[in-house]
């Protein structure tokens, strides 16, 4: 997927709106609550400087933290449901 290009979501979100790259993080991260809601303090960048910084991160995301220890490995009665 292209820097700036976005997958139009099939359903609409529950409250009907949709917010993607920093904006959706940062609304997540408020979300969940301290010490993840000073995620807030963001939207003091404007969004073009904000979404850059995101799709940085996005892009690297494996470099800066690294694969994650564990990978989920379906038990046998749901195998049938993934590709090989």
């Amino acid at each position: 997927m292209k820097p700036g290009s976005y997958h139009e979501p099939t359903e609409p979100p529950a409250d009907g709106l949709a917010w993607f790259k920093s904006e959706g993080s940062i609304r997540m991260g408020e979300g969940l609550g301290w010490p993840w809601a000073v995620a807030g303090i963001g939207r003091l960048l404007p969004c073009p400087f904000r979404n850059s910084g995101y799709e940085i991160l996005a892009a690297n995301r494996l470099r800066f933290f690294g694969p994650g220890e564990t990978r989920f490995v379906p038990t046998p009665d749901i195998a049938a449901r993934f590709l090989r």
